[in-house]
């Protein structure tokens, strides 16, 4: 494992390490506008902000080339699959929802279909109704409802939350259906795929 502690910097509110693992840079703690601007220094024009192996360092933010940070998630999963399926009773919860709270690529409406369907907020980001608004949402969700077969099979009362996740599960099969059609595998999508049809649909069904 290759860890480095960079440096500790800010002032006031805005006090934040900065640690580097497996080419990619870690920030732990509040960033000014001025800290980030640093930060960003360090890394590549290419680099990308990582919302998931954030949560999973337990960062506020994870920035890196997307094969690195590719290769630093794939490194870390097998410990935090561990840890999830030990928890995963304590919790009230599937192993296989476990795992995702803990590994899984989530955004606010994926979130939103786990605490509607679970009862256990998993809401850190967005709120309790979110729904996708574009295919990059929905493949999330959907990743959601194949990890996590309970959640599945229980889909259509997200139809409750509100009109927009109402017309989504109505025309819910269409929209994956051809997502998979304009981008392939969903765990891998075809390289610089894009899904305006599946966007179109996706406005349709939360009447945009």
């Amino acid at each position: 494992m290759n860890t480095m502690q960079l440096h500790v910097g800010g002032t006031g509110h805005h006090e934040f390490t900065v640690i580097e693992r497996g080419n990619c840079v870690l920030v732990r703690g509040s960033l000014s506008a001025a800290g980030m601007r640093g930060v960003t220094a360090m890394c590549s024009k290419k680099a990308i902000i990582s919302p998931d192996l954030a949560r999973m360092l337990d960062a506020n933010f994870a920035f890196g080339l997307q094969a690195d940070v590719d290769t630093l998630i794939a490194e870390i999963k097998p410990e935090l699959e561990a840890q999830a399926n030990r928890s995963a009773a304590a919790r009230g919860i599937s192993d296989a929802a476990a795992r995702w709270l803990s590994i899984g690529e989530r955004g606010s409406s994926s979130n939103a279909i786990f605490t509607h369907l679970t009862g256990k907020n998993a809401c850190e980001v967005g709120g309790k109704k979110d729904h996708p608004c574009d295919p990059a949402d929905v493949r999330r969700c959907w990743l959601l409802l194949e990890d996590v077969p309970e959640l599945k099979a229980s889909f259509q009362r997200m139809a409750e939350v509100s009109p927009a996740w109402s017309g989504l599960v109505r025309d819910w099969d269409q929209i994956i259906s051809t997502m998979a059609e304009e981008i392939g595998d969903i765990r891998k999508p075809k390289r610089g795929a894009s899904a305006p049809r599946t966007y179109k649909l996706i406005k349709n069904a939360i009447g945009r």
